[in-house]
């Protein structure tokens, strides 16, 4: 298994997809959560044998959440107080006690960001999962463009793989480079598409602004996916196998796939204009 640093942090990969995360549970958070019904159950004293001991031995009838435990205390009783300081922060200070549920705690212990702009694009339920999470990655900066490896040090030559012209950055090969632009060109045309964006960013909120069918949005979001995943594979397949891969092999091969993938998770409902549309395509 890969032991190296993650190209998106642990903690942006468990958000959920719409505010950029892949939706995977903090397992850290999660049983800090669980633990945080202990915290509850002394806080409201409620009536059980363990909590009458835990009164008698540490609290003796003080304030709960000012309580400082002290040094002799068992591993478990510090772990719990430590617990407790997270959620103090986490609370912000509004101590005002509620019914308590893990999923209550692990939301105060692992809050959910603000949304992203391109989630329904990158995870259309028309793409191919293996082309959103290439996209998800891309549209992150997060994938390992020449100009990220020279910084790490593990990389000298920052140039392009493609045009062979420009510094390859995650802005350059999606969409400025003379290669990957005209594979863009190609894709629009075929999809009748007309955005004025170039960029990546740009291309995925005009998408989302569009006034289009949700139809069309989830076929266009397809390719796009795809074009940004063939192009990482054109990039890769320059550099470790020192092959060139003709664009116009390439879209035809993207274009096979996407109508394959549409036609195959075809919706309940869609409208007689949109059916004209995509038998346009084939």
């Amino acid at each position: 298994m890969y032991q190296g640093p993650g190209l998106v942090a642990w903690e942006a990969i468990c958000q959920p997809k719409s505010t950029g995360g892949l939706g995977f549970r903090n397992v850290s958070a999660w049983n800090k959560a669980a633990m945080g019904k202990y915290l509850w159950a002394i806080a409201n004293k409620e009536d059980s044998l363990w909590l009458r001991w835990i009164n008698s031995v540490y609290l003796h009838n003080g304030d709960w959440w000012d309580h400082i435990p002290p040094s002799q205390s068992s591993w478990y009783w510090i772990s719990l107080m430590r617990l407790k300081e997270q959620f103090k922060i986490a609370l912000n200070g509004n101590l005002v006690l509620q019914k308590y549920t893990v999923d209550y705690g692990y939301k105060l212990l692992n809050p959910v960001q603000e949304k992203v702009f391109w989630n329904k694009q990158i995870w259309g339920r028309l793409n191919t999962p293996k082309h959103s999470f290439v996209a998800w990655l891309a549209i992150q900066h997060r994938l390992k463009t020449r100009d990220r490896l020279c910084k790490m040090g593990i990389f000298a030559d920052h140039g392009c793989l493609l045009c062979k012209e420009q510094p390859e950055t995650s802005m350059h090969l999606f969409f400025e480079c003379a290669v990957s632009r005209k594979c863009l060109q190609q894709v629009k045309e075929w999809l009748q598409w007309k955005p004025q964006s170039v960029s990546l960013s740009g291309l995925i909120r005009w998408l989302g602004r569009s006034k289009m069918s949700n139809f069309r949005k989830l076929v266009i979001a397809a390719p796009v996916a795809s074009l940004i995943y063939h192009i990482w594979k054109m990039r890769n397949l320059s550099y470790w196998d020192d092959e060139t891969q003709d664009d116009m092999r390439m879209c035809k091969e993207l274009k096979a796939g996407v109508t394959q993938r549409v036609e195959l998770f075809w919706p309940k409902k869609v409208s007689n204009v949109d059916k004209e549309w995509f038998m346009s395509l084939l």
